[in-house]
This record gives structure tokens, C-alpha cells and sequence, in this order.
């Protein structure tokens, strides 16, 4: 399949750093590590295929991930860069280092897995019910203290989040759930089939000789 064109955020100068988002996600979502990381480093964030301003009507496989990845990489001229990479970015940018050793001199992996399974417990009608009114009222009042604690901490936000405070909620309400608004369905059909397809790369962990920070 012919590349994708990512929608892109650069930001900063320096050393470049390819930051990759999770599911659901987009690059905006990124801008929790960028605000930091461009003041002293040029941080380069993309929208992946299906995710935020890089959508998609085709369906895709995994792989078109790297391969819309690489050619950003060739568009911008960066023959060398730092990955990071939050969840399913994560993964990709497990798989830019194995691809492409020459060019990943350093890995920073965050919330992710060389074997993504899940040991998560069966979800409830409750579960869903106390997601959709948190989520609800935190887009109407991001961060309120009330709606945490009657509805976010018995909601699944308790699995994605350690910290339950009007910080994280504010950041949930202004970038999570944009995201999964425009988070498209064929990412996820990608996702699910690589998953049930039994994706690991744990054997080749030990191919990867660039330091890397998880």
C-alpha cells in the first residue's frame, strides 16, 4: 500500500523526536511530553493513519503504520532521531528499531508491550454506565471534583489512570476525548487482527542495541 500523508506537529529544534501516540489517541494527545520535550529537542508528532487529522477510507494492516512512518521520516530528511512512543506507539516504535536500526539511536517506551494480551477483568453495565456519565459531564465540566469521585474513580477511568485529580480530568476533557471521536473504526479492525493474529516481539527484544528508557 502507497504511504499515507500524517498530519504533523513540529515543534522545537535539536535533536529530533518522533513522538507516537496510542489507541485512541493523536498526536495533541502527545502534547503532555512535547510541551517539555521541545524546548530542548525538535519534537516531530504525527496523527497516525485513521487517527485525528489523518484519516482514512481504506482498511490497512499494521505494517502501513512503518511504512507511513518511513516516508515521513524520508520526507523530513532525518537520517537519525529519538522515538517515542506511548502505548501502541510504543509498539511502532519497537518496530522502527527493528527496522530500521541505522536510523532509531534511542527508544522511550511508555505504557506498552513487545506482547500486548490483556488481563483485564470482565467489563460491567455498570463499568460502561459510570464511563459515559464521567465522560459526559467532565466535557461539560472538565475536572470537577464531584463527578471524580461519585462517577470517574468507578468508572474505567480507574484502569487507564493513576491519578484521579481535576489535572488529569481537564487533560481527559481536552485531548482523550476529541481523540476517540476521531479515532477511526479501522484502526481498530488493524489492532484487533494483528492482536488475534498473535503478534510478539518478545524474542526480538535482544535485536535491539539502541539504549532505550521503558
Amino acid at each position: 500500500m502507497n504511504p499515507t500523508a500524517l498530519h504533523t506537529q513540529i515543534r522545537g529544534r535539536g535533536l529530533p523526536i518522533i513522538c507516537l501516540h496510542g489507541h485512541p489517541g493523536s498526536g495533541a494527545c502527545m502534547e503532555v511530553f512535547t510541551d517539555h520535550l521541545a524546548q530542548r529537542f525538535q519534537t516531530i508528532t504525527p496523527d497516525l493513519r485513521g487517527y485525528g487529522q489523518s484519516q482514512t477510507a481504506q482498511p490497512f494492516q499494521m505494517v502501513d503504520h512503518l511504512v507511513d512512518l518511513e516516508a515521513l521520516l524520508n520526507q523530513l530528511q532525518i537520517s537519525e532521531c529519538l522515538v517515542l512512543g506511548w502505548s501502541l506507539g510504543g509498539i511502532l516504535a519497537l518496530e522502527l528499531a527493528l527496522r530500521f536500526p541505522q536510523r532509531v539511536s534511542g527508544l522511550i517506551l511508555i505504557a506498552t508491550a513487545a506482547y500486548p494480551r490483556g488481563s483485564h477483568p470482565p467489563i460491567s453495565w455498570a463499568d460502561n454506565l459510570y464511563t459515559g456519565v464521567a465522560g459526559l459531564i467532565n466535557t461539560l465540566a472538565p475536572g470537577w471534583q464531584w463527578n471524580i469521585d461519585t462517577f470517574g474513580q468507578q468508572s474505567l477511568f480507574r484502569y487507564l489512570i493513576q491519578q484521579h485529580t481535576p489535572q488529569t480530568y481537564r487533560y481527559i476533557a481536552q485531548y482523550a476525548v476529541p481523540a476517540y471521536l476521531q479515532t477511526s473504526s479501522l484502526t481498530t479492525q488493524a489492532l484487533n487482527t494483528a492482536i488475534r493474529q498473535g503478534y510478539n516481539r518478545q524474542s526480538d527484544l535482544q535485536s535491539i542495541q539502541c539504549p532505550c528508557l521503558a
